[in-house]
């Protein structure tokens, strides 16, 4: 525990090797930005699944199940992913990372 941050090592095999790979959360939470992503979706009228589909048009593969997870702050967002959202969501970045 690093004070509000939680850290743990998730260890996997590849190519007959042994990967380290680090998980972070704050406050058992993977995201701040589902919240926001949540309400502005609502606030546009359409499904998770359309989100999802509008995002792959900038490049970015996310499915229903991905934006679900988002929302429930339960996945990590990567800054393309964020930058993606933004635009379909016709926000600034700034905007989704409110608290």
């Amino acid at each position: 525990l690093y004070g509000n941050f939680n850290r743990s090592n998730i260890y996997f095999h590849s190519k007959r090797r042994l990967i380290k790979m680090k998980f972070y959360s704050y406050k058992e939470k993977k995201n701040i930005c589902g919240t926001q992503i949540r309400e502005y979706r609502k606030k546009l009228g359409i499904t998770q699944a359309e989100l999802g589909a509008r995002v792959q048009v900038y490049g970015v593969m996310l499915d229903q199940k991905a934006v679900s997870r988002i929302e429930l702050l339960d996945r990590i967002v990567s800054d393309y992913e964020l930058w993606a959202l933004s635009q379909v969501l016709k926000l600034k970045m700034e905007d989704l990372l409110e608290p």
